[in-house]
């Protein structure tokens, strides 16, 4: 084993430590895990080689035995792509939060009617220019039974905060969990590989503090951050309004923050 590849595992090691010890809580057994691995290994063979994905090369490219490689190349696909209702919530929260007509001037989504006269925001509005396949009555009442919504006594639909928290909406919360572990991880695998323009993949880290001052900067990044992702989103959108239609229009981005805080006992020996 090279020392490079001692390195890489001994990151993947700190890494996954947290990852495993969420899965043994939430009755994930080793097993299953193992069998997911096998999975994704010959799936990344077979991106990596295309037509040249022959069984044996998977085999040993992958250290897996050929009968593990057949099963598996014949096994019908898992879905990756994001639950449907999901998918249409996130599109439908970032055009509200992104339109300067459906937020107040910091930036809060404004409640709105259901329905307007034309020309007007509204929450049928926001949902038909996600998509006409689905009703904006049957979002509205689905959001209302999910509490992402609330109806007000003037009429209005309100955001509700869990609509923003995404801990309140368990599939939603498990979707963006492994969507957004996902992109962190290609973004700082290719800088790792350096056959690209680097990407953005910076913290800010340090110990020592006092639970007064975690608290203190925890406020700050919470403010800092809502009005970056507010300020990206807003951009994105217009971007995306622009785009539509254009035949190189296959791009997507990803861009993520978060926070982190904890004693020193909670590092499990894994060092910084």
């Amino acid at each position: 084993m090279s020392v490079a590849t001692e390195h890489l595992l001994r990151a993947i090691r700190v890494a996954l430590r947290p990852l495993v010890r969420f899965l043994m809580l939430r009755g994930v057994a080793l097993p299953a895990l193992v069998e997911l691995l096998k999975e994704l290994y010959v799936d990344a063979a077979k991106a990596e080689f295309g037509d040249k994905a022959t069984q044996s090369r998977i085999s040993v490219a992958t250290g897996l035995h050929r009968k593990d490689v057949r099963r598996l190349l014949e096994a019908a696909p898992a879905p990756d792509h994001a639950p449907k209702r999901v998918s249409m919530a996130a599109r439908v929260m970032g055009v509200w939060l992104g339109r300067d007509d459906t937020v107040d001037e910091a930036g809060v989504p404004k409640p709105l009617p259901f329905a307007a006269p034309a020309g007007e925001p509204s929450f049928a509005l926001l949902v038909e220019s996600v998509s006409r396949d689905v009703r904006p009555r049957a979002v509205l009442d689905d959001w209302i039974a999910r509490g992402l919504l609330v109806q007000q006594e003037d009429g209005l639909v309100a955001l509700h905060e869990s609509a923003l928290a995404p801990g309140a909406d368990l599939e939603r919360m498990v979707w963006y969990f492994g969507r957004n572990l996902r992109d962190h991880v290609e973004a700082s695998a290719a800088n790792l590989r350096g056959t690209d323009t680097p990407r953005l993949d910076g913290a800010v880290f340090y110990d020592g503090l006092t639970p007064k001052s975690v608290s203190r900067l925890r406020k700050m990044a919470d403010e800092v951050g809502a009005r970056a992702l507010a300020r990206l989103n807003k951009e994105a959108l217009a971007a995306a309004t622009q785009d539509d239609g254009a035949a190189d229009a296959t791009q997507r981005i990803t861009f993520g923050i978060y926070w982190f805080d904890a004693s020193q006992a909670s590092t499990d020996g894994d060092g910084e």
